[in-house]
């Protein structure tokens, strides 16, 4: 959509057109479902696809402590490639993971394409369903501005069998008998 704005200075007309066109980057957590037993551990990559120029990312990630356990997290390969970075380790509370930050150093040119930003690991300690939920996320480019972008979530099924295991996007495991 394109939108004008007109605005009055002085008696003088000035005119600025803004383009707002949908978010091509999505910031997402994946798996975007798994169904897990409970005391099994469990990877988690938060991605980044289709974006351009990112510098920097913040996040806040959320979820259901009575569900699950952060056991670890760390920073992924994806803003590596442009430079050396620096990882803020967020504030971690039971359910939240607050303020996780990464940003390149110096003047460089941010990374474009898609890849792994950060990687969590979890325990499922109790039987239940949650999401994980991206609270907050901003991305920013090299010249500080904010990049628009979509979020996806993703759901942790906790259950006491242990054949009621699955994740969209992962094949199963060839059983081999004899």
């Amino acid at each position: 959509h394109l939108f004008s704005l007109l605005f009055l200075f002085s008696g003088n007309m000035v005119a600025s057109n803004l383009v707002y066109a949908n978010p091509s980057a999505t910031i997402s957590l994946s798996p975007s479902t798994l169904k897990i037993p409970v005391s099994q551990s469990f990877s988690l990559n938060l991605s980044i696809s289709g974006v351009a120029d990112l510098y920097l990312w913040v996040t806040t990630i959320q979820w259901d402590s009575t569900v699950l356990n952060l056991t670890n997290y760390s920073e992924g390969p994806f803003l590596k490639q442009g430079g050396p970075t620096t990882f803020i380790a967020g504030k971690v509370s039971p359910g939240k993971v607050e303020g996780l930050t990464c940003s390149l150093r110096g003047s460089v040119p941010g990374v474009t394409g898609s890849g792994t930003i950060a990687a969590f690991q979890f325990n499922a300690t109790g039987v239940g369903a949650t999401s994980i939920n991206i609270a907050f996320s901003d991305l920013l480019n090299s010249a500080g501005d904010s990049i628009p972008h979509d979020v996806t979530n993703s759901t942790i099924t906790v259950s006491n069998s242990v054949h009621d295991v699955s994740a969209t996007g992962v094949k199963p495991l060839k059983t081999v008998v004899g």
